[in-house]
């Protein structure tokens, strides 16, 4: 009897599937210098790209981001191309996919009123924690947080691993444990330590504990999270991982928006702060470019020029100048095909949602919104003699000041 068996080599699985970006989701200062430099830059990617679903970034992700860089001011997302026209604000659904497209993001006070020419804070290092973070981003925690026990990978000992698979991608083996807030934070805890306090913990004890760390597949360790390539965040009330890098590819594919386990140990005003600090590292390629801005002298004047109008017939009188004055008929609507494919993409979205937010109605969203505004422009193309049209004007009682009509 023999005791030589056959043996076939095992076929090479097929590379796995990768995934690209769709488009990019870039936000101005309105007072920024560089247009090539936006304040903000995300690539996009399909949620389900088996599937065909949508693509685009949540809302409350970009309006988290420019808060935290406005120095923890909220504000609303306005189109680039069509300065005043908002498309998300901090009562938007923060779930709903912003579309890639360039925006404004323009500073919102309590009463209602836009700032256009509002400070950016220019590094994290400066960056003071807000007391309370959004809502969204807050876990089920107590008010205060037991201690948990310490270690020091750099003692040069046993690295602890607080899971038993990685957090993302369920992985067994090539684990490491990877900071939430980055190890090298120390000092900028130290100063803001008052603050952290009330998220629940004591930073200068927890950066070193296993409250600040979570496990993951040794592509996807701290090496990899440090540099941009994702970030965890809030979305449909779980916390998921948001590929923001063109490169991520495959990763991309496999894990992009999708839940994880992430652990309860971790206080979420410390996921928080790591989502601020890749922002500030990462995300933010204009950031100097709008600090600059806010120095420059009056004579210079912003790119954008975003003053409201005092009335509705001087923004009408001034788009009626420029229609009489352009030689295509389309008066001031030179970028109307990129104002357009930012629409059709919206459009293309909210086909594939369950239901439209009261968010959605409030900006005039609706499905197939889209074709109304291609006959819109079409028109104004056509009818060159209309295309002045300006915001709505408001009969004013000379007496009552009525600012409105009532009925």
């Amino acid at each position: 009897m023999s005791l030589l068996h056959t043996c076939t080599l095992r076929p090479q699985d097929p590379p796995p599937p990768g995934m690209t970006a769709r488009g990019l989701v870039t936000v101005y200062h309105p007072k920024q210098n560089s247009p090539s430099l936006p304040l903000l830059l995300f690539p996009v990617f399909p949620v389900n790209p088996d599937l065909g679903a949508a693509v685009g970034i949540p809302v409350g992700l970009v309006l988290d981001a420019c808060c935290i860089l406005g120095n923890n001011r909220r504000g609303e997302l306005q189109l680039l191309d069509m300065p005043h026209q908002r498309v998300a604000d901090e009562y938007s659904d923060p779930d709903r996919l912003l579309s890639p497209g360039r925006y404004l993001f323009v500073v919102v006070t309590e009463e209602r009123h836009p700032v256009y020419d509002y400070s950016v804070c220019s590094s994290f290092d400066y960056w003071v924690p807000p007391a309370v973070i959004p809502l969204r981003w807050k876990g089920q925690e107590p008010a205060r947080a037991p201690d948990l026990p310490y270690f020091s990978p750099s003692d040069g000992g046993e690295v602890i691993l607080e899971d038993d698979a990685c957090i993302v991608t369920g992985a067994t083996s090539c684990l490491e444990s990877s900071h939430i807030v980055p190890a090298t934070a120390v000092q900028w805890c130290r100063r803001n330590r008052t603050l952290l306090y009330a998220y629940g913990g004591d930073p200068l004890k927890d950066i070193k504990s296993a409250r600040n760390v979570v496990t993951l597949r040794s592509d996807l360790d701290s090496k990899h999270m440090d540099s941009g390539l994702f970030v965890f965040a809030p979305f449909a009330g779980r916390i998921v991982p948001i590929f923001l890098k063109p490169t991520a590819g495959d990763l991309a594919y496999n894990f992009h928006m999708k839940e994880v386990g992430f652990p309860d140990r971790i206080l979420r005003g410390y996921l928080f702060v790591r989502f601020a600090w890749d922002i500030f590292k990462f995300h933010a390629p204009g950031l100097a470019a709008a600090a600059w801005a806010q120095q420059m002298l009056p004579h210079q004047g912003p790119l954008l020029n975003l003053k409201r109008s005092s009335s509705g017939r001087d923004q009408q009188e001034g788009a009626s100048k420029k229609a009489k004055t352009s030689g295509d008929g389309r008066g001031s609507h030179t970028d109307e095909a990129a104002l357009l494919a930012v629409y059709e993409a919206v459009d293309e979205n909210l086909q594939k949602q369950p239901y439209l937010t009261g968010g959605d109605a409030e900006l005039g969203f609706h499905v197939g919104f889209s074709s109304t505004k291609r006959l819109e422009f079409e028109y104004r193309r056509a009818h060159p003699e209309v295309s002045a049209v300006g915001s709505t004007q408001f009969w004013e009682d000379a007496e009552n000041k009525w600012d409105d009509w009532t009925t």
